[in-house]
């Protein structure tokens, strides 16, 4: 009798990509938003429990916003090169 797959082994497939997912919001959201209030740290006071969950949420919501605006990046980035002259990078030959 073949076995069904369980609510266990399909929590199983899902928790890694969630966790990687976090992972990766996080640690881009949370140094845009320390560069951004850079500034202000004086007036935000001491670090808490709660300050700091604040600043971890609002750094996956930061970066889940950043995501989509980097895409044309590499565009932009050509379009500079371009503009200035400057040398233009091939994955398949390294430098022209």
């Amino acid at each position: 009798m073949a076995e069904e797959p369980g609510v266990l082994e399909g929590l199983g497939k899902v928790i890694p990509s969630i966790y990687y997912d976090l992972i990766a919001r996080v640690c881009a959201g949370v140094p845009f938003l320390a560069v951004l209030l850079w500034e202000c740290r004086t007036a935000l006071g001491e670090m808490t429990w709660a300050k700091l969950v604040l600043l971890l949420g609002a750094g996956y919501v930061v970066a889940l916003v950043l995501t989509p605006l980097s895409l044309p990046w590499g565009m932009i980035q050509l379009l500079v090169r371009w503009r200035c002259k400057m040398p233009v990078w091939n994955l398949q030959k390294g430098r022209d």
